[in-house]
Parts: C-alpha cells; structure tokens; sequence
C-alpha cells in the first residue's frame, strides 16, 4: 500500500474514533443499507440451484379478462428433476399443478379461463434439479374488473412464525404458525406448501380481524420445503410472507463448526497486523486484511463454505470427502465504512452453521 494513502487511511480512523463521541454504541455509523433485513432467498445454502424465470403474467400485470397463458422457463446445468405450480386468489380458490421434468432446460406453458379471479391473484413455482437443490419463483398479478373497486391503503400484516427461513426438520410431521392482522379485518387465507415430492394446497374464508392458523400434521419431504401464506382484507387488499425449511432425513443432525481464527472482535488491524484491542464490539482493519476460519464436520463431511460480505457472496468453495478445512480470505477491494462478513458452512446432509461479525473498514487500496 502506497504511505500516502496509509497516512489518510489513519487519519479517517482518528476523526471517527476521536472527534465523534457516541462511536462506541456505532449507531452513528450506521446507514439504511446496513440494517439487514432477513432475506427471502435460498440461495444461501443451496449449491447452483436451478433457475426459474416466470416470462407470463409478470409480477404486477393488470389483466382485463380471465384467460391467462402462464410461461414459465426452468434451467440446469446438472438436470431438471421436477416442477409444481400452485395458485390462489380472493374469490377464485387455490390449486396446484406438477410434472416431471428432465434435461437442463424446460419451458412449461399453460393456458386457463379457470385460474384467474377478480381482484389479486398469485401463482407459486418451484423446480427441483438432480442435486436436490430448488428454485422458485413467485408473481401477482390483478384482474380488472369494472364492478370491483381497486384496492388502496395498508395490505394485511401476513407473518410465518414456523417453520422460520433456514430451519433444519428432522420430523416429517411440521408444526406450521402463520399470524395473519388487519385492521379492518382479514376475510380469506390460503396456504400453499411443498417440496421435492409433492405439496398441497389450504385455504377459505374468514371474518376476523387477526387469525392464527396452526397445523401439526403437515407433510414435508426430504430436502428443500416451501410455504407461501397470503391473506386478503375487506378492502380487497392483498398480503403475504414465504418461508423455506430443509427435511433432514440422515442420522447426522449437527451443523459443522467454524472457529473464525482472524480477525478477533474488538481490534484494531492495520495492514493485516493487529495492534491493540479497542472499547468496540466490532472490528477495525486499515488497509488490506485477511480473514481466515477453520471449518469441520466429524459426523460426515463438509459440503460448502460460503463467505458474504454486506449479504453479497464473495467466495464460495465446494467439498467433497473433507473433514477439516482452512478458509481464506483477503480483501484486496475498495471498502470504507461498516461492513457485515458472515460465513456459511453447511455438511453432506445439509446442516448449516453460521458465523457473522461487524466491521469497520478504511481500505483505499
């Protein structure tokens, strides 16, 4: 690194730690975009999942008649296995399609009079490949109709409480909460579910003002399982929530550990080199920093190491047969300001850990 822009790297350091006094608590620090908001996605611990692009209705469309053509292209380097859609809406019910699929590309079409209703509609789907690994996808979309008045204001507040994103099942029997309130009142829910060997399909109509569904006896499958819920309030306002579970059904029910050997939190680096601890819970680097992790299963073996900096993966490195591994990293890009790193592992039978931590960075490089 050039000593010019050391110099101003230690320089930006001493005003935030120095002339800013409420740096400790870091709130200061903090903008909109580094306030995570758990993302609705799979990817992070599914291996090149296939991918699913729904070319018709677009999310969003405004119909002005029932028949709809539905396109829905699916692609895969290691082979498609398997496909489901499942629909719903306010007053047309819910329903579901599958098929079986094969080859790296596959384009479903269908065509209806029957799916779309009045008001908000949604369809749901999802492609499994050879792996096991699921892509789906997701849109709605609205019928006109010229006696039926467009929606306006808040949409109802629509919360899965479990199974939660990430959860690992090792029951084929799960308990499924989802917490639906609206002020005005919610008057039709539907549930939709699935996984690599089938699915299914709930719903009807309502007249409260908040309700709480529970089932116990709702069947996964092994590998990757869906829930999309929506509820629908009186002003024909529509809201939902998605949740993804993972079926283990291996003895081995323990994720792998990680033990992040650099950095140590609440220190202070430069150019790589610790120097002292600070009064912080999160760490400083100036300049260029390595971050390095070991990583092991002893029940199986590891799968994937994943590393995200900001929820952006930026490296990701595949196993097979290994035990013990070393993950390395080192940051040889523009950063400045705080920064979330969060590294994923997950074994042979889908088991996943997590180890995240926050840090300040000033790298000019």
């Amino acid at each position: 690194m050039n000593k010019k822009f050391l110099i101003i790297d230690i320089a930006v350091l001493t005003f935030f730690l120095i002339i800013t006094p409420n740096v400790i608590g870091y709130e200061n620090l903090l903008i909109d975009n580094i306030k995570f908001i758990p993302d609705k996605s799979i990817q992070t611990y599914q291996d090149n999942p296939p991918q699913i692009n729904i070319i018709s209705p677009v999310n969003g469309l405004i119909l002005e008649n029932k028949t709809i053509q539905i396109i829905i292209k699916c692609t895969d380097d290691t082979g498609l296995v398997s496909f489901s859609l499942d629909y719903g809406s306010q007053y047309g019910g819910i329903g579901g399609l599958s098929t079986g699929f094969g080859g790296d590309q596959q384009e479903f079409i269908y065509n209806s009079s029957s799916i779309a209703a009045r008001g908000y509609n949604w369809i749901f789907a999802t492609v499994y490949d050879s792996n096991g690994n699921m892509g789906y996808n997701y849109s709605i979309f609205y019928l006109n109709n010229s006696e039926f008045d467009r929606p306006s204001g808040k949409v109802p507040k629509v919360e899965i409480l479990t199974p939660q994103i990430g959860d690992v099942l090792y029951d084929r029997g799960c308990n499924v909460s989802v917490k639906c309130s609206s002020d005005i009142g919610i008057i039709e829910f539907n549930l939709g579910w699935g996984g690599s060997n089938g699915g299914g399909v709930h719903g009807g109509s309502v007249s409260l003002e908040n309700i709480y569904f529970n089932n116990e006896t709702l069947r996964v499958y092994p590998g990757h399982n869906w829930i999309f819920a929506v509820a629908f309030d009186k002003n024909n306002s529509m809201g939902y929530d998605i949740s993804f579970y993972y079926y283990n059904t291996s003895k081995d029910r323990y994720a792998p550990e990680i033990d992040v050997l650099s950095p140590s939190e609440g220190s202070l680096y430069i150019l790589g080199r610790f120097i002292r601890d600070l009064p912080l819970d999160f760490t400083v680097f100036i300049g260029k920093f390595r971050i390095a992790a070991l990583v092991w299963d002893l029940e199986s073996h590891l799968h994937s190491v994943m590393l995200y900096i900001n929820n952006k993966m930026i490296q990701n490195v595949s196993f097979e047969g290994t035990i013990f591994s070393t993950i390395l990293w080192d940051c040889d890009r523009f950063l400045f300001g705080m920064n979330h790193i969060k590294i994923v592992a997950t074994d042979s039978f889908g088991n996943i850990a997590t180890k995240d931590f926050n840090c300040f960075v000033i790298n000019f490089l």
